[in-house]
């Protein structure tokens, strides 16, 4: 059972051609959308490889006229089990964008799940990396100075003998 169930219910028993629905329309079957539908394109691609294109696409329906800006798109009706609308040069397209919607919901459900364990900020984390780097620094420079005496040291050693 995948979360876009309801959807594709919804869909399914529509008859019209074209459905256009908002991004809050759709929530409000019961879908929670993840932000990355309201920010990333690619997200609403006919790409039977996703979940949620899977729920539109059985239904019968493909997506169209996604616009980001109004959060507003067009489900429209197909009689083949292929979208008419997909030439194979879109397919690359769509993969390697949909390779980058993978990696990005990726990094915001490893985000959103994330647990700080302890109460260390990304202030205090930064301010010990900065002063790290600056005693690595003080380090590297100290050791130039031994190296600087003891290359005078064997120099003098060497003439001297």
């Amino acid at each position: 059972m995948s979360k876009y169930d309801p959807l594709r219910d919804y869909l399914k028993v529509q008859k019209h051609e074209r459905i256009s629905m908002s991004f809050a329309e759709i929530e409000k079957l019961g879908i929670s959308l993840p932000a990355s539908a309201r920010k990333h394109r690619p997200w609403w691609a006919n790409n039977r490889h996703h979940s949620q294109a899977n729920s539109w696409l059985n239904a019968g329906y493909e997506t169209e006229q996604v616009d980001m800006a109004s959060q507003r798109l067009s489900f429209v009706k197909f009689t083949d089990l292929h979208s008419p609308n997909m030439e194979s040069d879109d397919f690359e397209d769509i993969n390697e964008e949909d390779d980058l919607h993978e990696r990005l919901s990726a990094a915001e459900a490893k985000l959103a799940s994330f647990e700080c364990e302890s109460s260390e900020t990304f202030a205090d984390i930064n301010a010990r990396h900065t002063e790290y780097e600056r005693r690595l620094e003080a380090r590297n420079q100290k050791t130039k100075g031994y190296l600087t005496v003891a290359g005078i040291v064997g120099f003098l050693a060497w003439v001297l003998l």
